[in-house]
């Protein structure tokens, strides 16, 4: 006879099972989806390589023209010179040619397959493009935009200047194409996208071939014979050299073209794509892994309905939630929140007479600075109010904001709202910091959830930064909104079912009753204990958090460093915060707090230091995995500290949190001029070592005096 304890055993470990089933469904489904996605990326690139090979050669053809005395107002055969670009492939690409002042002078469109309403199609595009002129027109129009690629709403679109013999503008040509479509990728299989994306490649060389036959046939028909033909060969050598694919092309004494493929460019392509592949695996195994931490808190739901209990929650199942909840909300907002930018940019939007490169740094400044400003206030005013109602309030702000961003046109409508989305982050933050309070009974506590919500943190970061680069090559940078604003509103209805919302309301109403009013930053400032270990603290721990937003991207520019192993440098940073930092949490617990926070120091300074080392790519990934794990362990233990200073504040630690964080994000603020400063320093070591020193002596000072400061106790077992 079955007992009824390994009964109820029997039962948790098929419900363990049914949700590991579910996760590795869901992340192989999310998985096939996501690859397919960044395949079609690549092969979207090399689609408009061959559309900007076309577009190159007409352009030349075209200021040929004009050097013999052609004009553009009234170039006879121009619409027939533009048709070999808007003819390719029946893509429904379409050739606008402006003059100088951008009137338009002619447009012609090629056939869109599928297209039930082509002339709708060629209206909806024009409509674009003349409100992107009139932008520009606004903003006086941009000069030496030979190749510049730009977004149009729905489309995009290539811009070359046209220009005469003396370097004078004649002229622009415009093409617009739809990137949603150009590329089919219904039929593509997983398991064959190495091969399928050579086949591309090959395509590519075949409708360059194709296209120089066509020419060559053409000039054969007007009479011309090959002696004549084979003069032109420097020409040719220039049509090669515009597809990378293409390492040669030769002509036949019969009129026959041959196109050489580049096998160097063929496995070199073939090996960035695999990396890329690699590097999404490795994300989509971050999510199953990070779904997983959802097991004890569903637990904990179902034993509470089975036992008809009113409250029961366990410290698995609350650091789980926290977790997890962390992890998906900033991978929400990191898909959409770094391309701010990027949209003011393609767009041209710009704000009064400011700069492009002012203007579009706007967005960003002002999100910022209304999380550092309404953080403050929120910790204030809704200190003991409900955590699963400032949890709406967030979710609220956060999905009506980025909802509204996907289909923005205006800078100043988009800076109002990344304005509107920032305040909703500091609700979204201050209901973590609650969550991290109410949920601990202990120190201890603290800063494991604390760890449990940085690495959630950490994985969204590194998670949401790859998913929108992804997204916003098959959907557009204003598309990378609208997943944000879902996946939120997902989150939110889905929360409730493994969150313990209610039983962490009814502590925080339990604990309400004799609760003066929060802390505030005065307070805090005014304090000498509190003023030194933010001083010591708070501006190293931001300044380490920065390394990869700020030092990173820039450096390996700099240093001449491939995309490919920047993108393996936030994701090994992000893994060693995620795992690694997390594990020596846990693992150095029994060291006393001022040596902790000295290791969390010194282990920030190795991680610039080592750099002085060189400038390989291995050097700079040792950093970046060094800087992971600092912040996976630096930011619980330094941020968990604070928290646990002063007995009468204890039962404020949502409040200190908060002011924490508030300093260190004003701290935030003035690293990329610093980390501008290291990045340029031209090969001189010095600046670097001088920094590493200066970074390693608030650890020093912290080891020595810091027992002045907290509170000196073993952390509890």
């Amino acid at each position: 006879m079955i007992r009824r304890k390994d009964k109820v055993k029997n039962t948790s470990v098929h419900i363990r099972l049914g949700i590991y089933a579910v996760i590795i469904i869901v992340t192989l489904l999310f998985l096939f989806w996501i690859s397919k996605m960044a395949y079609r990326n690549t092969a979207l690139e090399l689609e408009k390589e061959y559309i900007q090979t076309l577009a190159e050669e007409c352009v030349t053809n075209i200021e040929t023209s004009i050097r013999y005395g052609k004009e553009l107002s009234n170039y006879y055969g121009l619409d027939e010179e533009l048709r070999t670009i808007s003819g390719y492939q029946n893509q429904g690409i379409g050739v606008v040619v402006t003059d100088a002042d951008t009137e338009m002078i002619t447009a012609v469109f090629g056939d869109k397959e599928d297209e039930s309403n082509q002339t709708a199609y060629n209206k909806d595009m024009l409509t674009w493009l003349y409100a992107y002129l009139g932008q520009e027109q606004n903003a006086e129009f941009e000069k030496n935009v030979y190749a510049k690629e730009v977004s149009m709403g729905s489309y995009d679109g290539i811009i070359y200047e046209i220009s005469d013999s003396e370097g004078g503008i004649e002229g622009y040509l415009f093409v617009l194409y739809d990137s949603g479509t150009l590329v089919d990728v219904s039929d593509v299989s997983l398991l064959s996208l190495s091969s399928d994306y050579e086949k591309m490649i090959q395509q590519s060389v075949s409708n360059t071939q194709q296209h120089v036959q066509e020419e060559i046939d053409a000039l054969m028909d007007k009479g011309l014979g090959t002696s004549e033909i084979a003069e032109l060969s420097e020409h040719f050598d220039e049509v090669a050299a515009r597809n990378d694919a293409v390492s040669e092309i030769t002509i036949a004494n019969d009129g026959t073209v041959t196109a050489q493929l580049d096998l160097t460019y063929v496995h070199e392509k073939q090996k960035y794509f695999l990396m890329y592949l690699v590097a999404i695996i490795i994300i989509c195994i971050i999510i199953g892994v990070e779904f997983t931490n959802l097991i004890p808190a569903i637990l904990d739901k179902i034993h509470k309905r089975r036992q008809h209990k009113q409250s029961y929650y366990t410290k698995k199942g609350i650091g789980g939630s926290i977790r997890v909840l962390s992890f998906v909300m900033y991978t929400a907002i990191y898909i959409s929140m770094p391309y701010a930018a990027i949209v003011m940019r393609q767009n041209n939007m710009r704000v009064f007479s400011l700069s492009e490169s002012l203007s579009s740094s706007l967005p960003l400044t002002v999100e910022l600075i209304a999380v550092l400003v309404v953080s403050l206030i929120v910790q204030r005013i809704y200190a003991n109010k409900n955590p699963y109602v400032l949890m709406g309030a967030a979710a609220v702000m956060l999905i009506v904001g980025n909802l509204a961003c996907a289909g923005v046109s205006s800078p100043y409508m988009l800076i109002l709202l990344r304005m509107f989305c920032g305040i909703g982050f500091a609700f979204l933050k201050y209901v973590f910091n609650s969550l991290v309070s109410l949920g601990s009974d202990s120190d201890t506590d603290v800063k494991e959830h604390f760890a449990g919500l940085n690495a959630g943190l950490l994985g969204g970061i590194t998670v949401g930064s790859s998913l929108g680069s992804i997204l916003a090559g098959v959907f557009g940078y204003l598309g990378n909104y609208l997943f944000t604003g879902v996946i939120i509103l997902i989150v939110f209805a889905l929360s409730p079912i493994f969150v313990a919302w209610k039983e962490l309301n009814d502590k925080r109403a339990y604990q309400v009753v004799e609760t003066k009013q929060s802390i505030s930053l005065i307070e805090v400032l005014r304090n000498r204990q509190y003023r030194w270990v933010i001083i010591l603290t708070d501006i190293p721990l931001n300044i380490g958090l920065m390394y990869v937003v700020a030092f990173l991207p820039v450096y390996m520019g700099i240093i001449g460093q491939q995309s490919i192993v920047t993108s393996y440098a936030y994701l090994v940073n992000g893994i060693a915060g995620l795992y690694m930092g997390v594990w020596l949490v846990k693992r150095l617990k029994k060291l006393h707090k001022n040596k902790a926070v000295a290791v969390a120091i010194f282990m920030g300074a190795a991680g610039f230091l080592v750099l002085l080392i060189g400038k390989s790519a291995i050097v700079v990934l040792i950093s970046a995995v060094i800087l992971g794990v600092f912040d996976g362990f630096g930011t619980p233990t330094l941020t968990g500290n604070f928290a646990s200073m002063g007995e009468k504040n204890k039962d404020d630690k949502a409040a200190l949190l908060t002011i924490y964080g508030s300093i260190g994000s004003a701290v935030q603020i003035i690293c990329p001029a610093l980390y501008g400063v290291l990045a340029n320093s031209e090969g001189d070591m010095i600046p670097m070592t001088i920094f590493g020193a200066i970074y390693a002596m608030f650890g020093v000072v912290f080891l020595i005096f810091g027992a002045l400061f907290l509170k000196e106790e073993k952390y509890e077992r």
